[in-house]
């Protein structure tokens, strides 16, 4: 078993001394990292050095355009919005069910749902309800 190296700094706002953060990553000592965006340095360097692309709006029929574009060995990934049980991307809004398994069809690796912002406890717990029971399909 390798030894967990001790980590101390004195800055302006934080201080500490010998802090050991454990356990390390399972993948050892390259941890993947997905670059975000769409432009072509984003995708130039997600497909040079990223585990994969995280893209965010991109709608169903827009993800083979882009998979032309980063070929097909980098794992795709698309942030979407979601309120009420629909996911929206790119002004389209669709059942979460329908668009997931659209998301899916379309050769999308990573679906990121971000619940609407501004929204209470109670809303935000709705709505994770409604997208579990979408990813349980």
């Amino acid at each position: 078993m390798r030894s967990t190296p001790a980590l101390s700094l004195e800055g302006s706002f934080w201080s500490f001394d010998a802090l050991v953060v454990a356990p390390r990553p399972a993948q050892g000592d390259r941890v993947p990292i997905w670059i975000g965006g769409s432009s072509n340095a984003a995708l130039r360097i997600a497909s040079a050095r990223g585990a994969g692309l995280l893209t965010a709006g991109f709608a169903p029929a827009q993800i083979q355009e882009l998979r032309d574009r980063v070929g097909p060995d980098l794992p795709l990934g698309v942030l979407v919005w979601f309120a009420d049980g629909m996911i929206t991307a790119q002004g389209e809004t669709r059942d979460a069910n329908a668009m997931a398994a659209a998301y899916e069809e379309a050769g999308t690796d990573l679906l990121v749902a971000v619940l609407a912002a501004g929204s209470g406890p109670a809303t935000v717990i709705t709505g994770m309800e409604h997208l579990i029971r979408a990813a349980r399909r």
